[in-house]
């Protein structure tokens, strides 16, 4: 093979489609071809070479050619100039100060995977497992809880259809609203956060979505299935919220915090996902679940688990705030740090 190995510390930086991706690796490794990878000398810091070439992406992508998708060559990587503090000593105290921000963040991270764990351990251990309060005293028939029915997806669910969008409505600078769309749902089940647009056209007020609201997916650009029929509970933000066309709002009686984990931890999402039609773009008619048999437990069990992972769900939002608060104070500082705005030294051209 022509693949070399890479030493522990190397920075992996992506070269073409995307370009701009960056990783230091914990080991040593080989990559493909879509990588430049970078091994430094002694006199940088690696850590703070990461940092600044996250600073300077927006520099890097103007070497990137190519008709199909760009690519920074090998000859191009050679040319790029990197202007950076002489003194290694200021180099990791710079990445330091970055890095907190980042170990804050990977920690909240740590803790809203395991608050996630938590909520689905539970769902799964009294609705899939049957061991919920008081289950040794509980009557079966036909295998399930005798106060447990099957009730029809258009029994217990209502639907809101998002808004039709031009694309001079989003992105642009006078939007106030928030447009929820398909790349906030993540990949089987889950919201994520960023991937929003910004939006100033029409809409409904039921199109409005806010806190613990619940949405689903209708449209996927692939056929691995991995969003649509997936649903994704609304966090918190500061602005007015609206969902695309490719999305709707779930209405029930039921609480959305239950119905989000039966859909995801129960497999119910997977299931939907195959009503899904389509040779390039796959589609889901919200019409063709109406028949699809749920199991519903009690009203009192249901709300008793409600009352316990609600708890859950309420951590991870502050955690998602306070990772957005650390992300754009580490936004604001790298430049300055690394300009030396902050940090005044003397700096080399190399």
């Amino acid at each position: 093979s022509s693949a070399k190995l890479l030493p522990k510390g190397t920075l992996l930086f992506s070269s073409r489609a995307p370009i701009g991706y960056v990783a230091i690796a914990n080991n040593s490794i080989c990559t493909n071809q879509g990588f430049k990878s970078i091994v430094l000398n002694d006199k940088v810091d690696n850590l703070y070479f990461y940092y600044w070439i996250k600073c300077n992406l927006d520099y890097l992508k103007m070497y990137g050619t190519g008709s199909t998708f760009p690519e920074i060559s090998i000859s191009k990587m050679n040319r790029i100039k990197v202007e950076i503090f002489e003194d290694k000593k200021i180099q990791v105290s710079i990445s330091k100060i970055l890095n907190n921000y980042d170990s804050l963040i990977e920690n909240n991270n740590h803790r809203i995977k395991l608050l996630e764990t938590m909520a689905e351990e539970l769902y799964k251990e009294w609705f899939v497992r049957f061991r919920f309060p008081g289950y040794k005293k509980a009557k079966f028939e036909n295998g399930i809880p005798k106060n447990w029915e099957y009730k029809k997806f258009s029994d217990i669910c209502n639907y809101i259809r998002g808004i039709s969008y031009s694309s001079e409505e989003i992105e642009n600078n006078y939007a106030k609203n928030i447009l929820i769309n398909l790349k906030n749902i993540k990949d089987y089940g889950g919201f994520r956060k960023e991937n929003f647009k910004t939006y100033d056209g029409d809409y409904k007020e039921e199109q409005v979505v806010s806190k613990f609201d619940l949405v689903m997916a209708l449209t996927e650009m692939v056929q691995e299935r991995r969003i649509i029929g997936y649903v994704g509970l609304i966090p918190s933000y500061d602005a007015n919220c609206v969902i695309s066309a490719d999305l709707i709002k779930i209405i029930s009686d039921i609480d959305n915090l239950f119905l989000y984990s039966m859909f995801i931890y129960g497999g119910y999402s997977l299931y939907f996902s195959q009503y899904g039609n389509g040779t390039n773009v796959i589609h889901l008619k919200p019409t063709s679940l109406r028949n699809i048999k749920l199991l519903i437990p009690s009203k009192e069990l249901i709300d008793l688990y409600v009352n316990i992972v609600k708890n859950y769900f309420e951590i991870i939002d502050k955690l998602q705030l306070e990772n957005e608060m650390l992300t754009e104070q580490r936004d604001y500082l790298l430049p300055r740090l690394m300009s030396g705005k902050l940090l005044v030294e003397n700096k080399n051209i190399i």
